[in-house]
């Protein structure tokens, strides 16, 4: 699955690759995910988990844009953040695209330094809730779309971080360790909820 939603009704425009760039959304704000049209639909029928190692974000300092790594506090555990997937058959393509959004709440008392906003992180017990389309409806669901209490830890990571085209595990290191060699262990990718 492709992280950043391509919503099916993208399907019809002539050009696949302008339609992605023109719908393509990588998060989705909690607050209005029944109002948004690429979203309302899949609330309560595309649920899913994103399972990640951690996340970026950045704040102005000193005139620069410094990336920070935000990682779960306990050591060798996932982040299961709240998502919702579509998939979008488009005309003449042999395969469906399937993509997904992460979805965003306030930030926590602890994050609020370095953003306003976060993912919806997740217990194993509330994802398996979210992931529960057949039996939980999204009214019940959405009770879980809040921030999650201190279990995130974080660090400055160097500014390769800063181009997409950097993809080494050392935009994943403390700023002042760059360099140092160290083994991926860890997840990546979506639970859909099948």
């Amino acid at each position: 699955a492709k992280w950043g939603l391509v919503p099916s009704f993208g399907a019809s425009t002539e050009s696949p690759q302008q339609g992605i760039a023109q719908h393509l959304m990588i998060n989705a704000r909690c607050e209005s995910l029944t109002q948004r049209a690429a979203f309302k639909g899949l609330v309560q029928r595309r649920r899913a988990v994103a399972v990640l190692d951690g996340f970026y974000e950045w704040r102005e300092e000193k005139g620069k844009k410094q990336g920070y790594l935000v990682q779960p506090k306990e050591d060798g555990k996932a982040l299961l953040c709240a998502a919702l997937y579509d998939i979008c058959m488009r005309p003449g393509e042999p395969q469906p695209i399937v993509s997904y959004t992460i979805i965003t709440t306030n930030v926590n008392q602890h994050l609020g330094w370095l953003h306003d906003r976060m993912p919806v992180i997740l217990s194993e017990q509330d994802a398996a809730c979210w992931l529960d389309c057949d039996n939980v409806p999204y009214a019940e669901a959405a009770e879980l779309l809040r921030p999650c209490g201190d279990i995130l830890k974080w660090h400055a990571v160097p500014p390769l971080v800063n181009n997409i085209r950097n993809k080494s595990m050392d935009c994943m290191l403390p700023k002042k360790r760059m360099g140092v060699k160290r083994e991926r262990k860890g997840h990546a990718g979506p639970i859909w909820n099948q």
